[in-house]
């Protein structure tokens, strides 16, 4: 832990040790999946851009906070931060998260607004282009598809934590949806 602090680099796992977690590195027995905490993803969830891509920095360019590279720096295969050998001994992934049911997602949303985010992922072109839904929202042709994976993978989750299958969950998905209420963009 002490090595990975003075290398600036600091993983889950140093964490949970730092905060006292002793738990052994392997579990054995059926109850071993319950120990491990569900990481949910999906690769359309890539596939929602916000800004031009690929990306490129730039002192005019800078890419909008929300972008496709907070995946990549937690779920990549090389640099993934989630997929360090001593945090993936404490993990079960889920990379095809389920769709979700269009039931589910109207639980929360007029049919009419999930309809409307529908034509307006449909109507981008698909040379990577994105469309601005309002000042926060940013969509791209793959935007609906990957928010369906993202409710179905939250959904997903859920089920499998209070099932007991697992002890808690990460849903490592995008696009967030938090500015989204029943209708559109929560006013302040």
């Amino acid at each position: 832990v002490s090595a990975a602090l003075k290398r600036g680099v600091v993983l889950p796992y140093d964490i949970a040790t730092l905060l006292g977690d002793n738990t052994s590195e392997s579990r054995e027995g059926p109850s071993a999946a319950t120990h491990k905490t569900l990481l949910v993803t999906h690769p359309l969830c890539r596939e929602h851009h916000t800004c031009k891509y690929p990306i490129i920095r730039g002192a005019k360019h800078l890419p909008p906070p929300e972008n496709v590279i907070r995946l990549k720096v937690l779920c990549d295969t090389e640099i993934g931060a989630l997929r360090s050998g001593k945090f993936m001994s404490r993990t079960e992934w889920c990379e095809e998260a389920p769709r979700a049911n269009m039931s589910d997602v109207m639980r929360v949303h007029d049919f009419t607004y999930i309809k409307g985010i529908q034509r307006a992922c449909e109507s981008v072109t698909e040379d990577g282009t994105v469309k601005n839904l309002d000042g926060d929202t940013a969509v791209s042709r793959q935007s609906f598809e990957a928010a369906m994976r993202a409710a179905g993978g939250v959904c997903h989750a859920i089920d499998r934590v209070c099932s007991g299958m697992n002890r808690n969950a990460f849903c490592v998905v995008r696009p967030p949806g938090h500015h989204a209420g029943y209708r559109g963009v929560v006013e302040g």
